[in-house]
């Protein structure tokens, strides 16, 4: 593809901590970088494998939380760590609804 921009959504920079679990087993911490309506990138000191399907906790706002299962879909060494690029997957109508209204808050 030689490095095409294959995203369809817009992407929002962000700055929190995320939880990753592994068939909703233990959670390792990770760093959100950017959201969008499809997905997230993230940053964790524990290696995700390509394919593998994850379950996420995700912080929209101050007091409001959202939980979704994803896949992730690219991972690369960066730092003394890993950026994961995850996909969502099925996003009930109302977690979608909420998502697209954080990020509406996100344009800025």
């Amino acid at each position: 593809m030689g490095g095409a921009e294959r995203r369809r959504e817009p992407r929002y920079t962000i700055k929190q901590m995320v939880a990753v679990s592994y068939a909703h087993e233990e959670f390792i911490a990770a760093h959100g970088l950017d959201l969008s309506s499809g997905g997230i990138s993230c940053r964790t000191t524990s290696p995700l494998d390509v394919g593998q399907e994850i379950f996420l906790l995700l912080g929209l706002g101050k007091d409001e939380t959202m939980s979704c299962g994803g896949v992730v879909l690219h991972v690369a060494p960066e730092g003394s760590g890993y950026k994961a690029g995850i996909q969502f997957v099925n996003l009930s109508a109302e977690d979608r609804a909420r998502l697209d209204a954080h990020l509406g808050t996100l344009k800025g």
